[in-house]
């Protein structure tokens, strides 16, 4: 069984999991460089966002290779977070992810899109503050394997979760942020002056960290 924090399955076997995904939004490319996904199959609705291939696939990657449950803090309209849910979906690890939204607009488009995905059950929806719903989460004791942070692109809100991220984060565990310069500056400040997290570096424009807490060092 994989462990939080342990290394993803490579080779062959990898690519029978993530394989039929990555064939489906290479169906689907804009200008061969950003994704979409539809809805259904047929006519559907597509799912507004900006997420390019490689993001894409190591999103699908990590949320279905973790054990644990997902946060994921900003949805706009849900394209991300359908591919969460479609990796838990078709992950053997039974999972739930918590998607949080400051817009309560973007959350019912989130959960429309989901419905109509058939993946609404995996998703639990929250409209809030990505910090405040953070702590509210950590004080109930929850604790998750991965989290996407991709709720805003300024400097201060994203180091502001950095701040707190061990507090819901397990040891072992993923941290994924969005792709804009600010958020990749945040996460680099934070690892850089953390004693519990390390900076693994960018998956395609992705930074990415894993909390070593529990780690010897």
């Amino acid at each position: 069984m994989t462990q939080p924090g342990s290394a993803p399955l490579a080779g062959s076997v990898k690519f029978v999991i993530i394989g039929p995904f990555s064939s489906e939004i290479d169906q689907e490319a804009r200008d061969g460089i950003l994704i979409e996904i539809r809805d259904r199959p047929v006519a559907g609705s597509i799912i507004e966002g900006w997420l390019q291939r490689a993001d894409a696939l190591k999103l699908f990657e990590i949320a279905y290779f973790v054990t644990g449950d997902i946060l994921e803090l900003g949805s706009y309209h849900g394209l991300s977070t359908s591919i969460l849910a479609r990796a838990a979906h078709d992950s053997p690890h039974k999972k739930n992810i918590f998607s949080v939204d400051l817009d309560m607009e973007n959350v019912r488009t989130t959960n429309r899109h989901l419905d109509e995905m058939g993946l609404k059950s995996f998703v639990t929806t929250m409209c809030g503050d990505a910090l405040s719903t953070m702590k509210g989460l950590a004080s109930a004791g929850t604790r998750f394997d991965f989290v996407f942070v991709d709720h805003s692109h300024a400097y201060e809100a994203v180091y502001g979760v950095c701040r707190d991220l061990g507090d819901v984060l397990q040891p072992g565990g993923f941290c994924l942020f969005g792709s804009s310069s600010m958020e990749y500056m945040a996460a680099r400040r934070y690892t850089g002056s953390s004693n519990s997290h390390t900076f693994l570096g960018s998956a395609s424009s992705y930074p990415k960290y894993i909390n070593d807490s529990s780690l010897s060092r």
